[in-house]
């Protein structure tokens, strides 16, 4: 299958009308088994949830849409040490077709054009090596492992100078 160009796929800001659509991704049973939290997300969970993130200066959300589909989304949060902690999901049909692999390099473009980010960490289950090929191919070095929660997590960064 043919790679996407770039003008086919575009990473914009979520607003209040992708609730549902963030919602069904993030409770996909692939998503939940490589979060460290597994449990199914309830509607309002998650919209406690995602009122706190729209409404948070410190979060970014964006949704990937090709040609004007939603397909995932790219979420970023910055931390207390100023580090931004990056996660991407996408539905099931998108997976495979290198949009991920696009997101995460438009997602970390904007994070340090707009948000002036200098450091972008990511977090993954030991065991989901489809994503940590997926950090590694963008430029992410692996930092590490630690246990959390029961599960091995591979600590990934992404540092611009």
């Amino acid at each position: 299958m043919k790679k996407p160009t770039v003008c086919e796929l575009n990473l914009r800001k979520a607003d209040r009308r992708d609730s549902v659509f963030l919602l069904s991704v993030r409770n996909l049973p692939e998503v939940r088994a490589q979060s460290k939290t597994q449990a199914v997300i309830t509607e309002s969970m998650h919209a406690t949830w995602f009122d706190a993130q729209l409404n948070n200066p410190g979060v970014g959300i964006w949704i990937l849409e090709h040609r004007g589909q939603s397909e995932g989304y790219v979420r970023a949060q910055e931390t207390t040490s100023g580090r931004w902690l990056l996660s991407v999901a996408l539905q099931t049909s998108s997976q495979g077709k290198g949009h991920g692999t696009w997101a995460i390099r438009e997602g970390c473009r904007i994070l340090q054009e707009q948000y002036g980010a200098r450091c972008i960490v990511a977090e993954v289950l030991a065991r989901n090596a489809v994503a940590r090929r997926l950090f590694q191919s963008t430029g992410f070095v692996e930092k590490g492992m630690e246990r959390e929660q029961g599960l091995d997590v591979v600590r990934f960064e992404l540092t611009r100078t």
